[in-house]
C-alpha cells in the first residue's frame, strides 16, 4: 500500500507535518511518502491566473504524487475558538 503524508503548512516545523508523518507510519508494510508543500511553491491562484497562465508545474507534479497514492493523509489546523468581532 501506498501512502502519502502532508501537513497542510508551509511552516518548518509544523506540527501538522509531524503530525502526518508520525499517523503515517501507524500503517505496517507500506511504502511511505511524507510530501513537504514547500517543494511545490504555487502563487494565489485564480481563475483569472488559470486562463493566463495555465496550471503551473508544481500543481501538476503535486497532483501526480497524490494519484500514486492508495492512502492520502493530510493533517491541518483547525480553530476551534469562538472568534467575535
Amino acid at each position: 500500500m501506498q501512502v502519502i503524508a502532508f501537513g497542510a503548512s508551509a511552516s518548518k516545523h509544523s506540527i501538522n507535518k509531524i503530525f502526518a508523518t508520525y499517523t503515517a507510519h501507524q500503517f505496517e508494510n507500506a511504502k511511505i511518502e511524507i510530501l513537504d508543500l514547500n517543494d511545490f511553491a504555487l502563487p494565489l491562484f485564480t481563475v483569472d491566473l488559470e486562463t493566463e497562465t495555465g496550471i503551473p508545474e508544481n500543481a501538476k507534479q503535486f497532483y501526480n504524487k497524490l494519484q500514486t497514492a492508495d492512502l492520502i493523509i493530510i493533517s491541518l489546523y483547525e480553530i476551534s475558538q469562538n472568534i467575535t468581532t
